[in-house]
C-alpha cells in the first residue's frame, strides 16, 4: 500500500543498500576477506550473520572472539579497503531514481539527511565517489563516529531527526536491512519505506516496498 506523504516534513535515508546499491559489493568484499583467511562464508551466512551489522559485531562472529580496538581497526581497514577497491572497479552510481528524487527534495526545500552504519573512511569515500556534496553537507551525515551505537539501536535515527529539526512522527525513513528497519521502527518514525535492492522477500513487513526512487518522485 502506498505511503501517505501528507504529513512528511523531513526524510532520513539509510545509505548502503538504499541510496547506494552495494549489497553485492559488500558480499564480494567479505567473501574475499574470508577467503584470504580460510574462513568459510556462504551467501546464506552473509544474510544471517553479517548483513546490516557493525564491523565490530561481524569480526566477533567471523573470528569467534572480541578484538582489541587496535586489532579491530586493522581488520576494518583491510576489509573496507577491499570494498572500496571493488566500488571503483565496478563504477557504481546511486540507486535508480535517487538523483532525481534528491534533486526534487532540494528544489522544494524538504529537509533530508543520511543515517548510515558506516565508518568515517567509507562515508568520506562515498561522499566523494558519488558526489553527495550536490545534496548533503558532510557534517550533517550521521555515521559510526564513536558517539552513537550502530543499528538496530535507534540512536542514529534520533540524531538524524534532530539534524533536520523534525519530530519522528513527521519523518519518512528509507531503509533496506533488518537491523535498519528495526532501528527505524524503534525510533517511532511516522513513515517507513523499504528499498529492495537485491530481490529480498519483505512480505513479513507491513510497509511499502520500492525498487526505484522514481516510484515516489511524483508524490513530492
Amino acid at each position: 500500500m502506498p505511503t501517505d506523504f501528507q504529513n512528511v516534513k523531513g526524510i532520513v535515508f539509510d545509505f548502503n543498500g538504499t541510496l547506494f546499491w552495494d549489497t553485492q559489493l559488500h558480499i564480494d568484499a567479505w567473501m574475499r576477506y574470508c577467503a584470504e583467511r580460510d574462513i568459510p562464508l556462504t551467501l546464506d551466512d552473509f544474510y544471517k550473520k553479517i548483513h546490516g551489522k557493525s564491523n565490530e559485531a561481524i569480526f566477533k562472529i567471523l573470528l569467534n572472539r572480541t578484538l582489541s580496538p587496535e586489532e579491530g581497526k586493522i581488520e576494518e581497514d583491510n576489509k573496507e579497503g577491499l570494498y572500496r577497491n571493488i566500488c571503483v572497479e565496478r563504477g557504481l552510481g546511486l540507486a535508480p531514481g535517487a538523483e532525481e528524487l534528491l534533486d526534487r527534495l532540494k528544489e522544494i526545500g524538504m529537509p533530508f539527511t543520511i543515517a548510515t552504519a558506516s565508518y568515517y573512511a567509507n562515508v568520506k569515500f562515498f561522499y566523494e565517489f558519488t558526489r553527495l556534496d550536490r545534496w548533503f553537507q558532510f557534517e550533517n551525515i550521521v555515521y559510526l563516529d564513536g558517539t552513537v551505537p550502530s543499528k538496530p539501536d535507534p540512536t542514529m535515527y534520533f540524531k538524524a531527526m534532530e539534524i533536520i529539526h523534525q519530530q519522528p512522527t513527521d519523518v519518512l525513513i528509507f531503509e533496506d536491512s533488518p537491523p535498519g528497519i528495526q532501528a527505524a521502527i524503534a525510533s517511532g518514525v511516522g513513515n517507513l519505506i523499504l528499498v529492495n535492492s537485491d530481490g529480498r522477500d519483505y512480505s513479513s513487513y507491513p510497509y511499502e516496498v520500492i525498487n526505484d526512487f522514481k516510484t515516489v518522485l511524483h508524490r513530492f
